[in-house]
């Protein structure tokens, strides 16, 4: 009989009770003994030991994640192996910036995900400019969020011209604002070929470059060129070309007028004209013809007259008389 201790033929065990639970059940059955080593029954797993948090649990069922039961080294499990809900696929527990909780590696969660306010939108402290302390990409803060006096209202270190210090985009600083001193008023090196005409430094022009040849030479003088319409330098004239024959020279230098009635240059004569034939030719030059009385050179003779048959015939050759 089942349950007198005694086993039977057709029993696998007798523990003299008809208990369930203690490895032999009520019809004298082996029962699955979690924690004997020994996989029996229903048990998923046996690791000799009735321990959660080892893999296999005090009840001999494997652990789990995504099984909705929350196991030692899980943090939690919400009945699936999904990221991004809360709960990972390997049940730990998800930080979301903007929950209000700061979580994980969050410096800090204040409820939002706005960039701004001293919490970034990813949960890092921001640097609030004008709150006294250096933080972030802040180069300094004055505890103000005023521009002008050093630190800009977006607290950068301000560059001012005139405190003596050569600051970021400043190429001189000389402790004041006064131009002409070699710094100007905005902390720019005064130079030849910095495009600014410094009339204190002497200059006349400056074009942005200290190359000579172009108008404005290398000590930024003007430069004096023939043909430009400017009458400049040691030029005597300059009418807008290069162009000689016209009264003003290729190298703006006067040229003799014919016919101004002026005796200029090269001419020998100017009669207010610049025709020839009336003893000063169109290039104000004298002309010698014959019957001026004067023997000019090519002539034999010149009696005064253009007439023949006396003796100086009317092309002034001698003639001979009969």
């Amino acid at each position: 009989m089942c349950g007198d201790g005694t086993k039977n033929s057709n029993e696998q065990c007798d523990d003299g009770n008809l208990a369930n639970g203690d490895g032999c059940d009520s019809s004298c059955h082996l029962e699955p003994v979690c924690g004997n080593g020994l996989i029996e029954g229903a048990e998923q797993c046996d690791d000799n030991n009735k321990l959660d948090g080892d893999g296999c649990r005090s009840n001999c069922s494997i652990e789990r994640c995504g099984d909705s039961i929350v196991d030692p080294q899980e943090q939690c499990d919400d009945s699936n192996t999904v990221s991004g809900d809360g709960c990972s696929n390997s049940c730990k527990l998800e930080t979301f910036c903007g929950n209000g909780l700061k979580e994980g590696a969050e410096q800090c969660d204040d409820g939002n995900n706005l960039s701004g306010d001293g919490c970034s939108s990813i949960c890092t402290l921001e640097a609030v400019c004008g709150d006294g302390s250096i933080g972030g990409t802040e180069t300094c803060d004055d505890g103000n969020t005023t521009s002008g006096d050093g630190c800009s209202s977006i607290c950068r270190s301000e560059t001012i011209c005139g405190d003596g210090v050569i600051g970021a985009a400043e190429t001189c600083d000389d402790g004041n604002t006064v131009s002409g001193d070699g710094c100007s008023s905005i902390c720019q090196k005064e130079l030849c070929g910095d495009h600014v005409i410094q009339n204190a430094l002497g200059e006349q022009c400056d074009d942005g470059n200290t190359a000579s040849g172009d108008g404005c030479s290398n000590s930024c003088r003007l430069e004096t060129f023939c043909g430009n319409g400017s009458k400049e330098g040691s030029e005597q004239c300059d009418d807008g070309n290069n162009l000689s024959g016209d009264g003003c020279s290729s190298i703006c230098t006067l040229e003799p007028v014919c016919g101004n009635s002026k005796l200029e240059g090269s001419e020998t004569c100017d009669d207010g004209n610049t025709q020839s034939g009336d003893g000063c030719s169109s290039a104000c030059r004298v002309e010698r013809y014959c019957g001026d009385g004067t023997l000019d050179a090519g002539e034999e003779c010149d009696d005064g007259n253009v007439l023949s048959r006396d003796g100086c015939s009317a092309n002034c050759t001698i003639e001979k008389v009969k």
